[in-house]
């Protein structure tokens, strides 16, 4: 087995048995950008550095390969709605509302949240003093070839960081296109 890329140094990972894994918790939720277009305003505010990517993917893959995996009902994945909390009134009655909405200034994102919404049952009722469990929350196997259609490279980057994200997919068999961002090309007038 080769090297978990999540766990460096270990040959065989317990916890995803040589997989990629989504960490997640009561709240903690795994998102992607739903943007047709890369978005400039992403780049410069995730980014560190000039060396970053991005990975593509889309709904339908991301939703059939968790629940492909996940076969326990309490898994939601839904689009975030932006909204202004001023003049909007959150649903009763959804306890996963709070995880999928968002203030307007944050459109630019297009998140996608899946949640895995496990209430803390005690004696047949929601026992709101339990604690979620130390190892930070459930990992679930996927498949990245089926979730990562393309992955970009930071418009800043230099030509070595497009081939070093083509050796790491390639050492971990993932057979994935990698792009350049088109944020780069110079505009056409």
């Amino acid at each position: 087995m080769t090297e978990c890329p999540r766990c460096p140094g270990t040959k065989s990972c317990p916890r995803c048995r040589g997989t990629h894994h989504l960490e997640t918790d009561y709240t903690r939720e795994f998102f992607k950008n739903l943007s047709a277009e890369e978005s400039a305003a992403l780049w410069k505010l995730y980014l560190k550095s000039d060396e970053g990517i991005a990975i593509r993917s889309t709904f339908f893959h991301l939703n059939s390969e968790l629940k492909r995996n996940y076969k326990k009902n309490d898994l939601y994945i839904s689009k975030v709605k932006y909204i202004n909390y001023k003049t909007y009134n959150m649903p009763e009655g959804n306890i996963l509302a709070p995880f999928i909405h968002k203030r307007t200034s944050f459109n630019h994102e297009k998140e996608v949240r899946a949640i895995i919404q496990q209430l803390p049952i005690k004696d047949g009722t929601i026992d709101w003093n339990l604690k979620p469990p130390e190892d930070g929350g459930i990992y679930i196997n996927i498949d990245p070839n089926v979730i990562i259609d393309m992955v970009y490279v930071s418009p800043d980057a230099q030509q070595w960081f497009k081939y070093l994200v083509e050796s790491i997919l390639k050492k971990y068999g993932l057979s994935k296109v990698v792009k350049r961002s088109s944020l780069s090309d110079d505009p056409i007038f």
